[in-house]
């Protein structure tokens, strides 16, 4: 058997794709103190989506003929690129302005279970109870990681707005890991990562717009902004998209999805590694209980 038709290889490409994620939130961390957060993540995709499109002229040579099926496909690309890449992100920025960190954390873990309930609905996956287990479990796991971190939980009527905010990312991202499926059966994962993200890009630079007079070219100033949001543009948003639309393709949107709760994970152990922040012992059993979770969703 080829290993590309291995189950552990696409599996292999999803964990990449989280850790790319879960370091994204390290790396970006001091540039975002630095820079505006719209300006930054405007170029950030920019940069993604020139090297996909170098990726798909050039390595895939499928270009032409990807952009003939999006135009027969327009407005469920258009769709996916506003869920997966302008209002997860305007949502994201949205709620960490308006309520706690913990707060976001905490809400943006239910993606996975959004997914499987999508993905219920629209009849594209029939889970089993052990699978259901697995996936709750996973997500407990990552609300004991959250609130082991001593972030701040306050769900009181003066954060209720972000928190609502909060919840847009992981809806839409649920939507988005669904919706994609059956357009994977018709484009390559990078050729539907690059349109979706250039449907957005307009949405994104428009939202960046109010702050391009003096943050425009901010992110090039500092090599703290720029190598980070370099970084982050090849990686978390270029190379990370490729893989979790492969998988989810291969694998399927709820089994892709619970794998999303290894990124918070991934962010506290980089962050302690580079950073020096604090790892507390009950964040290492939410950790074992996501990976439970993951090892039930596997084991149907």
């Amino acid at each position: 058997m080829k290993l590309k038709q291995h189950p552990f290889y696409y599996e292999f490409g999803i964990l990449a794709a989280v850790f790319f994620w879960g370091i994204n939130f390290v790396i970006c961390k001091q540039a975002l103190q630095l820079c505006n957060a719209w300006v930054f993540n405007a170029w950030r995709i920019t940069l993604s989506i020139l090297f996909l499109g170098a990726v798909l002229i050039f390595s895939e040579k499928q270009f032409k003929s990807s952009f003939l099926e999006m135009k027969k496909h327009f407005g469920t690309i258009l769709l996916l690129g506003l869920c997966g890449h302008f209002l997860y992100q305007w949502g994201f920025i949205q709620g960490l302005q308006r309520t706690t960190a913990g707060n976001m954390s905490l809400i943006v873990a239910s993606a996975p279970i959004w997914t499987a309930i999508f993905a219920f609905i629209g009849k594209q996956e029939q889970l089993h109870k052990k699978a259901w287990l697995g996936l709750f479990i996973s997500v407990l796991g990552t609300i004991i990681v959250v609130l082991g971190s001593g972030k701040s939980i306050d769900f009181n009527s003066l954060t209720f707005v972000g928190n609502v905010y909060s919840l847009i990312p992981a809806v839409v991202w649920g939507l988005y890991t669904v919706i994609s499926k059956p357009k994977l059966k018709i484009f390559s994962s990078t050729a539907l990562t690059f349109w979706t993200m250039l449907m957005a890009l307009p949405f994104l630079w428009l939202e960046a717009a109010p702050n391009l007079g003096a943050f425009a070219f901010q992110p090039f100033s500092d090599i703290r902004i720029w190598l980070p949001m370099v970084l982050s543009g090849l990686c978390s948003t270029g190379i990370a998209y490729i893989l979790w639309n492969n998988a989810v393709h291969h694998v399927g949107a709820s089994k892709t999805a619970v794998f999303a709760n290894l990124v918070p994970i991934i962010a506290i152990v980089t962050a302690f590694i580079l950073l020096g922040e604090k790892l507390y012992w009950i964040q290492l059993l939410g950790g074992a209980f996501t990976l439970t979770g993951i090892w039930l969703m596997r084991k149907t």
